[in-house]
């Protein structure tokens, strides 16, 4: 509902390419910009850049990042090669390379209650993981059955539900993806045309989503209805 800067310029004007912050087991912050993984202890009070180039030479930027369970690391980047550091991000080694197949970039990515993986990429098709990265299959193929390959994040919530945010419509899957029904085609109501930025679920199961303008919506329902609860946040 109310917010406050916490970091103006976190990496001291040495880039502006985040594509993702995550937390650990431990709620310590990472930031992901472009190759560059950068870490806070307090919060987000200060930063330290940990990892400058975390796929060495390659020269492909993060997507998606994510920890499971264990506080592995995964960055699934550009030529959707995965990447897992066992070490809190300090290094990574590459699990598997271009994992679906040239099917497109990944645009949501979330760790179920057992570490399984689940992704979601531009081509609206949904793929996991079960050992670690290094394998992957398709759960579902066009999740939204032909609706568009718009996806711009993944949440899962404690009871394992997954949820897709598609620009203004938010899918469910309680099967471990193999099925989805669109639970809100207009999370942000009629006369606003902003799309959905990004999703994210708290410990409550209360879902989340701030949108083009910076708008933040909160669902207590599971996703079937929203209600802003910010204006305009930052």
């Amino acid at each position: 509902a109310s917010w406050s800067l916490v970091k103006d310029d976190y990496n001291a004007a040495d880039n502006n390419g985040v594509t993702e912050i995550i937390y650990s087991s431990n709620k310590t912050l990472y930031i992901i910009d472009n190759q560059d993984v950068w870490k806070s202890s307090d919060s987000g009070v200060s930063w330290t850049k940990i990892n400058e180039d975390y796929n060495g030479a390659e020269g492909q930027n993060s997507f998606v990042a994510v920890f499971n369970k264990n506080d592995l690391f995964y960055i699934i980047e550009g030529d959707q090669d995965v990447w897992r550091s066992s070490d809190f991000g300090a290094s990574f080694i590459k699990v598997s390379t271009d994992f679906n197949g040239g099917n497109g970039n990944i645009f949501g990515m979330g760790v179920n209650s057992s570490n399984v993986i689940f992704v979601v990429d531009n081509q609206a098709d949904v793929w996991k993981s079960s050992d670690s990265g290094a394998s992957w299959s398709l759960v579902k193929d066009d999740y939204n059955a032909a609706q568009g390959n718009n996806a711009d994040g993944m949440a899962i919530d404690s009871n394992d539900v997954i949820y897709v945010l598609d620009l203004q419509d938010v899918w469910k899957s309680s099967d471990s993806g193999l099925n989805w029904t669109k639970i809100n085609d207009d999370f942000n109501g009629a006369g606003d045309s902003n799309n959905g930025q990004s999703i994210t679920i708290d410990s409550n199961n209360n879902v989340y989503i701030v949108d083009g303008s910076e708008d933040v919506f909160k669902s207590i329902d599971g996703g079937t209805s929203f209600t802003k609860v910010a204006t305009d946040f930052n």
